[in-house]
């Protein structure tokens, strides 16, 4: 969801159920990092990651660098928008995840 935003809750519900789009091993990572109380709030919403995609292949990124990585939901997201041969580096103040 557009958090933040203050849109009507039929609106984002119409963005999450229609404009986003994920994998299944993507959705997989989703529900669990959603069904962990200590990560659901911290979770990148999945909104924001397709903007980040469709911005990672407007300019041809090769690299892309992530700061907070957590449970990597958004690293998944923009490794995917990279080319084959694309990298993602991720830092992150823990490895606990």
């Amino acid at each position: 969801m557009i958090r933040g935003a203050h849109l009507d809750q039929r609106i984002q519900k119409y963005i999450a159920e229609t404009g986003v789009r994920v994998t299944p091993a993507q959705k997989k990572l989703i529900d669990w990092t959603m069904g962990t109380k200590e990560t659901a709030a911290q979770c990148g919403s999945q909104d924001v990651a397709q903007l980040l995609q469709l911005m990672i292949r407007t300019i041809q990124a090769r690299r892309v660098v992530e700061i907070g990585t957590l449970t990597g939901v958004t690293t998944v997201a923009l490794a995917i928008a990279l080319p084959a041969d694309g990298q993602v580096i991720t830092i992150d103040n823990t490895d606990r995840w």
